[in-house]
Order: structure tokens, then sequence, then C-alpha cells
């Protein structure tokens, strides 16, 4: 019985390691970084705005892409749940290519400063040329953030559902046997 919780145990922790880490490593850290560049605010931190216009060359090859905002703001306790809501356009020429909304929300009791990653926007580049990237506040910001970067990843991934679908089962094939060995079996009466 305890090889097989052992073995229950480790199925367990491998699921619970593989699945998220695919998650996470598709969406943040796949692909390669083209540009990183600081945001600057130019009006007031209580008002909506639209950030100046990062501008890039971009060709099929390099498909999809991602623009990530990479944030840090100290969050105010007492504020309850607050939020910022940004549009993402990817525009080329007079059109617009892509477009992206995302949210970046904060809530809890800590008052530390935080940091956060988040997805703007992710694109398929079918012409290579000059490409615009505006990043504009949907609303008034209800998150003041002390540091703000735009980053743009080349060539990312989405996660592969095999492997996510493989740490699930590795963990529900891990539960199940903690389970059924965890049981106690009575001793029969007389």
């Amino acid at each position: 019985m305890n090889a097989l919780r052992i073995a229950g145990a480790l199925f367990l922790a491998t699921g619970m390691a593989a699945a998220p880490l695919n998650l996470l490593h598709a969406e943040f850290f796949s692909g390669g970084e083209i540009t990183r560049v600081p945001l600057q605010r130019q009006g007031s931190a209580t008002a909506p705005q639209s950030y100046a216009p990062l501008i890039i060359n971009l060709t099929p090859a390099q498909s999809p892409v991602m623009v990530f905002l990479e944030s840090a703001f100290i969050y105010n306790q007492g504020d309850g749940a607050v939020m910022n809501r940004y549009t993402t356009h990817l525009i080329s020429g007079a059109s617009i290519a892509a477009k992206g909304d995302a949210v970046l929300a904060t809530s809890g009791k800590s008052s530390e400063p935080r940091l956060a990653k988040t997805t703007l926007l992710r694109a398929r580049i079918d012409t290579a040329g000059v490409y615009s990237v505006l990043v504009s506040e949907a609303v008034a910001p209800g998150i003041v953030l002390t540091q703000a970067t735009l980053s743009v990843r080349a060539n990312t991934r989405r996660a592969d559902i095999i492997n996510v679908l493989a740490g699930i089962a590795f963990m529900l094939i891990g539960a199940v046997t903690l389970f059924a060995t965890g049981k106690r079996r009575q001793p029969k009466r007389v």
C-alpha cells in the first residue's frame, strides 16, 4: 500500500506542475522578445488616456506576436477590488490589423508593491511592414501604476492542449490513488 501512496503522490505532484507550467510558459515566456519600451503617462492619473504609439517593424515570420503590459503598482488597502481596462490596437497603415481588450485587476489586504504581467494583444502578422501598437485605457484607471513597460514578443505559442490534458489526467490518477489507498480497512466483527 505504501508504494501505491507514493506513486499516487508522484502522479498528483507531476500533474499539478505540468498543466499550470505549460500554460504559464506559453502565455508569458514563449517566443523571443522584440522590444521593451517604458510607458509614460501624459495626463492625469485619474483620467483615461492613450499612451504614445509604439512603432515596430513586423514580418509574417514573427507570427504570432503578443503584446504585454508589465506593471508595478501599490495597492491601497480598503479600496476593495480595483481594475484598469485596456484596449490595444495593432495598426498597419490606415487599417486595424488586430484589437485586444485586457483587464488588470487587484484586491486583497496587503499594501506591498505588486508586479503584474498582462497580455494586451495576440495577433498574426499577414504582411511585412511598419506597425503601430496603440494602448489606451478604456475607462478611468482604478490602479495607479508606478511603472509600466510595453513588451512585444515574436513567435509565441499557445499552450499545448495535449500536455495540459495529460497534466489533468495525472492529477486525477494521483488523487484517486491517494483516496483509494487512504481508506483504512476496518476489522470484521465476529
